[in-house]
C-alpha cells in the first residue's frame, strides 16, 4: 500500500531561526527602554501600542511603494523591518512565548500589492483591540512569509536587518575603541558630541542596560540616536 502523500506542498523554512529573530526584537526594545521584559509587561501603555502600530503602517507603505517600482531591494529591507515591527506589536498583546511560538506555523501568504490598504481595512472589520493583535500576529507572519517565499536568502536579509538595529547600541569596548580613550566618561562625552556632529540632533542623552551591557543614545524628542558604532544594512548585497 502507497504511503499517503499529505494535502499541502511542504515549503521548507528554519523555525528555529525565526523564534530567534522575534526573540532579538524582543530584547531590541528591552534595550531601547532600559528595562527588563518583567518590568515592561507591567507597564504596557495605549500609547505603546498606538505608536508600534503606526511603525508597521508606515513599513507596510515603504512595501507598497517598493512593490510598485520593482524595487527588490526596498522590498525585502521593508519585508523584514514589517517582521521587526509587527513582532513587537504582537509583543505587545501577547507576550514572547506567544509571539515567538507563532513563528513555528509553517509559512503560507505574502503582502499584497497594498498591504497598508489591507491592514487597514482589516482593522475596520475587526475593531477592537484584540483583533488589532491577531492582525499584528499575521502580519508578522505574512511578512516572514514573503521573505521566505521570495527568490532571495531570508535568512541573510532578516539577519543583515537586525544586525543594523543591534549596532545602534554600542558596547563599552566599542566607544573606547573609537574615541581612543581607556576612560568611558570621556568616551561617553565624545560620543554625545560626535552624534550632534555627524547626525544633526542635540540635546543628546543616553542610558546604560546593564543585562544587555550596551548604551543607548537619544535625542531631546526620545529618538533612539545611530551612534558612532552604527552600520547601515547593505541588502543590495543579497538581493541582486
Amino acid at each position: 500500500m502507497s504511503e499517503v502523500k499529505p494535502f499541502y506542498k511542504d515549503i521548507s523554512f528554519d523555525a528555529e531561526f525565526f523564534v530567534k529573530a522575534a526573540q532579538r526584537v524582543i530584547d531590541w526594545n528591552m534595550k531601547a527602554r532600559n528595562t527588563t521584559e518583567e518590568e515592561f509587561k507591567k507597564n504596557i501603555k495605549v500609547v505603546d501600542i498606538q505608536s508600534q502600530t503606526k511603525l508597521v503602517l508606515e513599513e507596510l507603505k515603504e512595501y507598497r511603494d517598493a512593490k510598485k517600482s520593482e524595487d527588490y531591494v526596498e522590498m525585502a529591507d521593508a519585508a523584514a523591518d514589517t517582521f521587526v515591527v509587527a513582532s513587537f506589536l504582537s509583543y505587545l498583546f501577547f507576550g514572547g512565548d506567544a509571539t515567538k511560538a507563532f513563528n513555528i506555523n509553517k509559512p503560507a501568504d505574502y503582502l499584497a500589492d497594498d498591504p497598508y490598504e489591507s491592514f487597514i481595512r482589516s482593522h475596520e472589520m475587526v475593531g477592537d483591540e484584540t483583533g488589532l493583535g491577531f492582525l499584528a500576529s499575521k502580519f508578522m507572519l505574512i511578512a516572514r512569509d514573503s521573505l521566505i517565499r521570495s527568490r532571495f536568502n531570508e535568512k541573510k536579509i532578516l539577519t543583515e536587518v537586525l544586525n543594523s538595529n543591534d549596532s545602534k547600541f554600542p558596547k563599552r569596548k566599542q566607544l573606547l575603541d573609537f574615541h581612543s580613550t581607556k576612560d568611558i566618561e570621556e568616551a561617553l562625552k565624545s560620543e554625545i558630541k560626535w552624534i550632534e556632529d555627524h547626525r544633526g540632533h542635540t540635546g543628546i542623552t543616553y542610558t546604560y542596560n546593564e543585562k544587555f551591557k550596551v548604551y543607548s543614545f537619544f535625542n531631546s524628542s526620545g529618538k533612539i540616536m545611530k551612534p558612532s558604532s552604527f552600520v547601515e544594512p547593505n541588502l543590495a548585497k543579497i538581493v541582486k
